[in-house]
C-alpha cells in the first residue's frame, strides 16, 4: 500500500516523460511519441491476454466476461473507470 507522499505509478510515469521530454532535443520528441504509441499498444495487447485467460479459467462466465472486457471496459475513458454502472436497478 502507497502512502500520501508516494507518488502513483501513472503519476510518477508522467513525471519522468516530462523530465524526458525536457532533455531531449526536438529531433528525438517524434521517436519518444512513436514509443509511447507503440507501449501502449503492447500494454493493451497484455491487458486483453490477461482477460484471455481469466475468461479461460471461468468457462461458465467467459462469453460475458469477454464482452464486457471488450465492448464496455477496454474502450472506456480513465476518467469514467469505477462511475459507471454504478446504478442499479432495484
Amino acid at each position: 500500500m502507497m502512502n500520501r507522499t508516494t507518488p502513483t505509478p501513472a503519476r510518477r510515469a508522467a513525471e519522468l516523460r516530462e523530465l524526458l521530454e525536457a532533455m531531449l532535443p526536438a529531433s528525438g520528441l517524434p521517436m519518444l511519441r512513436e514509443y509511447d504509441d507503440e507501449r501502449g499498444d503492447a500494454l493493451a495487447d497484455e491487458h486483453d491476454a490477461d482477460v484471455d485467460e481469466i475468461a479461460r479459467h471461468f468457462p461458465g462466465v467467459a462469453v460475458a466476461l469477454l464482452i464486457v472486457w471488450r465492448q464496455h471496459v477496454a474502450p472506456q475513458r480513465i476518467d469514467q473507470r469505477g462511475v459507471c454502472c454504478t446504478e442499479s436497478p432495484a
